[in-house]
């Protein structure tokens, strides 16, 4: 029963995170060409670093998760009118 699904830039480990990743960016699932291979087709998705006090000063922009595929927290900004998602996380470095 575990699933592991991956893309050129992440991995997911169950088919439920498979499920949220498609529902975040408004997507749908097809079978892929390949044996149980499977494509995500939805909005494009951004991840971007950002320091500790831009995220401080986002105020109520984009929802805020505690954990989404292996980051945790992030803020997920959802942009209808040009398709995409972008997904802030803080980096300390910056």
């Amino acid at each position: 029963g575990e699933y592991t699904f991956r893309s050129d830039s992440f991995t997911l480990y169950s088919r439920s995170e498979l499920d949220e990743l498609a529902a975040i960016l408004k997507g749908r699932l097809y079978k892929g060409i390949l044996p149980d291979s499977l494509v995500l087709w939805g909005y494009r998705m951004y991840i971007k670093e950002i320091s500790r006090e831009q995220w401080n000063g986002m105020g109520q922009h984009g929802q805020i998760r505690m954990k989404f595929m292996g980051y945790g927290p992030v803020r997920i900004h959802t942009d209808n009118e040009n398709h995409t998602v972008t997904v802030y996380r803080i980096n300390d470095s910056i």
